[in-house]
């Protein structure tokens, strides 16, 4: 887990909560700024798209009396088609977290146009303001500035 946090380019670990874990992904709670972060795993998600669901699902579950003003998805391990996650996202989970006060979305992207393609459909459709980064502490401070 410590290997998460630097990965992430935080200094100061105590304030992170992890949330949820499985083969997918990790997702943690910053209780300091008030965000999630998801941290992808290396995979292929065409056949993964259920526990991407359970994911979402568990970490939705386990915020619900927290304040989440955002969050951050890093997408730099996945690879594949997101036809079905992003309808997921954009129907399911987008609009519950909104509903929860979620306010804005920030998705860390790699050089890959499959990648970049769903980041672009998720902030195209998203009914929450959401940007791409290439860097985390980027993400961070659009998600935390007022």
């Amino acid at each position: 887990m410590l290997e998460d946090f630097l990965f992430l380019g935080y200094a100061n670990f105590s304030t992170m909560q992890l949330i949820c874990e499985n083969e997918i992904g990790t997702s943690y709670y910053d209780e300091e700024r008030c965000i999630l972060i998801y941290k992808s795993k290396k995979i292929i998600v065409n056949h993964k798209t259920e526990l991407i669901k359970i994911l979402l699902e568990n970490t939705y579950n386990l915020v619900q009396n927290k304040i989440v003003i955002g969050e951050v998805v890093d997408l730099i391990g996945m690879r594949g088609n997101y036809k079905l996650i992003l309808e997921y996202l954009i129907y399911h989970y987008y609009p519950k977290m909104k509903d929860s006060g979620m306010k804005k979305a920030a998705y860390i992207v790699p050089d890959d146009l499959i990648s970049k393609n769903l980041a672009q459909k998720i902030c195209a459709q998203n009914r929450i303001p959401t940007k791409t980064f290439q860097h985390m502490d980027q993400a961070i401070d659009w998600l935390t500035a007022n």
